[in-house]
């Protein structure tokens, strides 16, 4: 009898294995699809950029384009010495 007890378990566990699994690869599929890759690390070489050239890190535009690398920077201040080429 414990036998059959504990195959309705690792039936259960199988299954929400299996969802998680398909919940992650959709999750990985449409980030990987909507956004370039690298646009995380070049909003704020940009932001840097403009900085040590003596322009505005902070960008009033950037809050209304959607998408891609022209976001708005939203880094504090003291990251910029860091990210300056």
């Amino acid at each position: 009898m414990p036998l059959q007890t504990r195959r309705p378990e690792r039936l259960l566990r199988f299954g929400l294995w299996v969802v998680a699994a398909g919940a992650v690869a959709y999750a990985w599929a449409s980030n990987l699809s909507s956004y370039p890759i690298g646009v995380d690390l070049e909003i704020p070489l940009r932001a840097a950029g403009r900085w040590a050239a003596g322009g505005q890190p902070y960008l009033a535009s950037a809050f209304t384009n959607h998408g891609g690398a022209t976001q708005p920077f939203l880094y504090p201040p003291y990251v910029l010495p860091f990210l300056r080429r």
